[in-house]
């Protein structure tokens, strides 16, 4: 049972997550010049990376909760997907 939570919360986050960061994603890429564009692009995924491997790491140590573990990789997988997709 404690398997199926974990999957269904990462799957339900990661579908959530990955749409709304594509969205602002569309945005962003819209309203900046390509030369703007790549260093904040640059910018953001180094930072989304390093922030992304912390809070996914500490999260998986500090809880038992197989539901909250399913939520924390399901935002890993949808910023990495969006990371690769650029």
């Amino acid at each position: 049972m404690d398997h199926l939570k974990f999957l269904i919360g990462s799957t339900i986050t990661t579908l959530i997550t990955y749409n709304i960061l594509t969205r602002i994603s569309n945005i962003y890429r819209i309203k900046e010049s390509v030369l703007e564009k790549e260093k904040l692009k640059y910018l953001v995924n180094s930072i989304v990376f390093i922030l992304l491997v912390t809070i996914v790491t500490a999260g998986l140590m500090i809880t038992k909760n197989h539901l909250l573990r399913g939520i924390i990789v399901g935002f890993g997988s949808s910023f990495y997907a969006l990371i690769i997709r650029e």
